[in-house]
């Protein structure tokens, strides 16, 4: 299956030959201070190891309730971006159900990024969505990640709420956005 292409990559579901470079992909992006760091270098290659075994997980479950994408550069055949897609019909006791799709794990490799992979990976999940029938996609975005709030207002997500308590408080954690895109 197919999803879209242009002059410079290739936009596919995953597989499992796609494993290795999507930990890599996915560690730096989301734990890049952990990579850097001295005091826990050990502790990079048991993430990208965890994050392995979570894909091959994933993989070989046939669900049709979520996808992974990923795109690929023609020229040299490497995975460089991947975008998660949920599916999922949420019904709540004082309306009609409606179905929403949730966007995760947005990662492009750091030498691919600013090249419009992450536009095309976001247009070609909100296609697969609206193709299976979904209205709405949701995403969460942490709020210190402006280079992502930017991309994410390009494609028109606009806010539907910003989650903080007590907790991420006090523990610093930086609260996330949830962000909302109409497909219809």
């Amino acid at each position: 299956m197919s999803l879209s292409a242009s002059q410079d990559f290739h936009i596919r579901p995953a597989n499992n030959q796609d494993v290795a470079p999507l930990s890599q992909i996915l560690a730096h992006s989301f734990y890049a201070e952990v990579n850097q760091s001295m005091l826990t270098s050990w502790l990079y290659p048991l993430l990208c190891w965890s994050i392995r075994l979570d894909l091959y997980t994933k993989f070989a479950e046939t669900s049709a309730d979520s996808i992974c994408l990923v795109a690929i550069d023609l020229e040299n055949k490497q995975t460089v971006a991947t975008i998660e897609l949920h599916f999922r019909q949420l019904t709540p006791f004082w309306s009609a159900p409606t179905k929403s799709a949730y966007l995760s794990s947005l990662a492009v490799d750091p030498n691919w990024r600013r090249n419009g992979i992450a536009m095309q990976l976001l247009h070609s999940a909100e296609t697969l969505a609206k193709e299976k029938g979904y209205q709405q996609i949701y995403l969460h975005v942490i709020n210190h990640n402006q280079a992502a709030q930017n991309l994410y207002q390009k494609a028109n997500y606009q806010l539907a709420k910003s989650e903080s308590n007590l907790i991420t408080w006090l523990l610093g954690i930086p609260h996330r956005l949830l962000l909302h895109k109409n497909l219809n």
